[in-house]
């Protein structure tokens, strides 16, 4: 039997236009700004700062651990990242749909995850898995016939190599977004199991991965704009490295705090708008509902959808 996990009272609705979904989204962080960066910085100290600080240190250019300590600090990033950061991204999803709901939240939501742990590890192992073996299908034919294509020294079989290459790329792309709603829904549905949360999201994705696809696209500048300041806290540090000037190790680390800044604000005002495209294809928007609405009153609100 299939479960119903569309809340009672929910309306089902259309989904919105990407500079709709954008527009709400504005609309919703007005006044909350302030209060959503918090957990978000706390988010991306935790769960992503670690991920680059491993790239820096295991880069050749740096050459500061050998190739054995690069494998072990990759396993126990992994590990890391199994423990954490699927339990991190439910929060983030909890905190994005209380935004768009107005609903009241505070600094403590970063840690509405551990509530649902068992379901957010199993969540994050199991679309680490699946996304692993999506881009090897696709990945591998598509680097095999790029290589092919190369080795030709033809024009014509370069441009056509490349053609698929791109291709494959962006279908393993498509497959990999079929994966985005799981930490939304593992977030609104209760205690929705790990792999049913994940069917869910590729049910819900089905004919929406695209434009998905395009609305983290039309990010791309801000995107850019964040990068700035990692881009020169990461010149800087390479600099300071390579030349031994450890007077450079302080602009660098305000550039990077900067960065951090800067990428918590895109990711509240991304996440945010992933809520809405979540809600917008899950039949499950619930627009401007006041903290003081009572159970009863979603109850009276859904028999009178039944009578109508």
């Amino acid at each position: 039997m299939q479960q119903n996990y569309v809340r009672p009272g929910s309306q089902p609705i259309q989904l919105f236009t990407m500079q709709q979904i954008k527009k709400i989204a504005r609309m919703r962080l007005s006044g909350k700004w302030k209060k959503a960066i918090i957990p978000t910085i706390v988010y991306v100290i935790l769960c992503l700062v670690p991920d680059s600080i491993i790239n820096i240190i295991t880069y050749d250019e740096f050459h500061i651990v050998g190739d054995t300590a690069s494998l072990i600090l990759a396993m126990i990033m992994f590990i890391y990242n199994l423990l954490l950061t699927g339990a991190f991204s439910v929060s983030i999803a909890a905190l994005s749909l209380r935004i768009i709901r107005n609903e009241d939240f505070d600094t403590g939501i970063i840690l509405f995850g551990f509530k649902k742990y068992g379901q957010s590890v199993v969540a994050y192992g199991l679309i680490f898995i699946f996304s692993t073996i999506w881009m090897m299908l696709f990945m591998i034919p598509a680097g095999v016939i790029m290589g092919l294509g190369m080795m030709s020294r033809s024009s014509v079989a370069i441009l056509f190599s490349s053609a698929i290459f791109a291709i494959l790329l962006f279908a393993a792309i498509i497959f990999l977004m079929r994966y985005q709603m799981t930490y939304f829904i593992v977030s609104d549905y209760g205690q929705v199991q790990a792999p049913l949360a994940i069917a869910e999201s590729v049910r819900l994705m089905k004919n929406n991965a695209v434009p998905f696809v395009g609305l983290q696209l039309s990010f791309i500048g801000w995107a850019l704009l964040t990068a700035l300041p990692i881009a020169a806290a990461s010149l800087l540090l390479f600099k300071a490295y390579t030349s031994g000037t450890t007077i450079l190790y302080l602009p660098a680390f305000i550039a990077a705090a900067a960065g951090i800044v800067a990428l918590s604000l895109l990711l509240v005002y991304v996440n945010t708008a992933d809520a809405i495209f979540f809600s917008g294809i899950s039949g499950n928007f619930r627009a401007a509902n006041p903290v003081s609405r009572t159970d009863s009153d979603n109850n009276k609100e859904a028999a009178s959808n039944k009578n109508e």
